[in-house]
């Protein structure tokens, strides 16, 4: 057997092997316009909260719920409208954790 035919006789056991493969059901979509409230613009930007109630698994009730900005602009009005529309969401409690954390971890600074 030539070296084509090993190829090619293993490429197909990998695709078979695949398509022998059972996947889960995928995760419920949806209709985000349902589950969105618009609060604040400022000049064409927007910020809206998304809240999505569903059931999980197990049977127990939960939700997402996340922030959506549509932001419009050049580079300086689109992060003028960022801080502006999430000014009340973003605490002290996350600039440490995120910002200022990881750099005191780093071997050798301070």
């Amino acid at each position: 057997m030539g070296k084509f035919e090993v190829v090619l006789l293993s490429t197909l056991a990998a695709v078979g092997a695949v398509a022998a493969v059972d996947y889960p059901a995928p995760n419920p979509t949806f209709e985000a316009s349902q589950f969105t409230k618009w609060s604040n613009t400022i000049h064409g930007s927007k910020k809206a909260k998304v809240n999505v109630p569903f059931t999980a698994a197990d049977g127990s009730s939960d939700f997402v719920d996340i922030y959506r900005l549509d932001l419009v602009g050049n580079d300086y009005e689109r992060g003028y409208a960022h801080g502006y529309l999430m000014a009340k969401g973003t605490s002290m409690v996350l600039v440490l954790q995120f910002f200022l954390l990881p750099i005191f971890t780093i071997p050798g600074n301070f």
